[in-house]
């Protein structure tokens, strides 16, 4: 009895087997052996190749067996002949780098395209308050350090700490393209921030009786927008006008000299003869006691050493 049973049992599971057999064939598409069937995806080590898309709803892995992101790949990548695109969401950035304790975020937000900073220990997280570096996507302008330092797109200006930044550097050589030869015109250095100005005077007598001949810098009362107006803005004198430096030259061979009076804010050039005077002011600017000869800046600049 149990022998018959068993045989039964055997009968109907090949029966079973060969009717899911007969119900899981698919018929070719075409003609064989045209229309053939891909292969099933599969884990061995073997290669595939798979013409249509692969839907991946989790994350997927390469070079990795535990995927932490929607693709994590654990080793180089390479777009060949194409294009790497993020479109910004909930994200904070574009794109994220990281490196020891901190993150570093690319992010283009429509207006800007910046380079933001993550806290420390905190790589993952968003931006700190600094700005490194900012572009500007409809004028092409470049922002550094929190907007305060900038260049212009469009005439290529530079502005440093909003204009009242200091800019270390060793040689400033403007240089002029004269009939398609190019020259350098250096600018010279100073001791201390200073101010100077250069202008030209004509010395007339007041009277016939006169014994000399003077012409008077009345800086109080300057034109606005002048060049000794200005000069008078952005300088300090000093209580007496001891830091005020004056220099003349006579187109003649008289005596010349000068007078300050403080009091009146006038500067009254004197000469023996009439004639043209040049002057050459130089004082110091309104804030020089922020920048003394002495530096603490992190840069060595030009390393000399000390005369005997």
């Amino acid at each position: 009895m149990n022998a018959r049973v068993s045989a039964i049992l055997i009968v109907v599971t090949i029966g079973l087997i060969g009717v899911s057999f007969v119900f899981a064939w698919q018929n070719p598409s075409a003609t064989p052996p045209n229309g053939n069937l891909p292969a099933p995806v599969n884990v061995s080590a073997a290669g595939q190749t798979k013409i249509g898309a692969l839907n991946i709803l989790s994350n997927l892995g390469i070079g990795t067996t535990s995927p932490a992101q929607r693709l994590d790949v654990a080793g180089n990548i390479r777009a060949y002949n194409g294009e790497l695109i993020s479109q910004l969401g909930a994200a904070p950035g574009n794109a994220r780098f990281i490196g020891g304790n901190y993150g570093a975020l690319i992010r283009n937000d429509g207006v800007n395209t910046n380079l933001f900073l993550t806290a420390s220990g905190d790589q993952y997280g968003s931006w700190n308050s600094l700005r490194p570096l900012q572009v500007n996507n409809v004028t092409g302008d470049v922002y550094f350090a929190n907007a305060t330092t900038y260049i212009t797109h469009a005439n290529g200006n530079l502005t440093v700490g909003g204009g009242s930044g200091k800019i270390n550097v060793g040689t400033i050589d403007p240089i002029y393209t004269i009939s398609g030869e190019k020259f350098a015109t250096y600018v010279s250095g100073m001791t201390g921030v200073k101010e100077e100005t250069t202008g030209v005077v004509e010395l007339r007598r007041k009277n016939e009786n006169a014994t000399r001949a003077e012409a008077v810098i009345d800086f109080k009362n300057a034109a606005k927008g002048s060049d000794a107006w200005l000069f008078w803005q952005t300088t300090d004198f000093g209580e007496r006008w001891e830091k005020l430096v004056i220099l003349l030259t006579s187109d003649s061979n008289g005596k010349v000299w000068y007078k300050k009076d403080p009091a009146k804010k006038l500067l009254t050039i004197y000469g023996e003869n009439g004639g043209e005077v040049s002057y050459r002011l130089t004082a110091p600017r309104f804030d020089h006691a922020e920048w003394p000869n002495t530096s603490d800046d992190s840069s060595e600049g030009f390393k000399i050493e000390a005369k005997d």
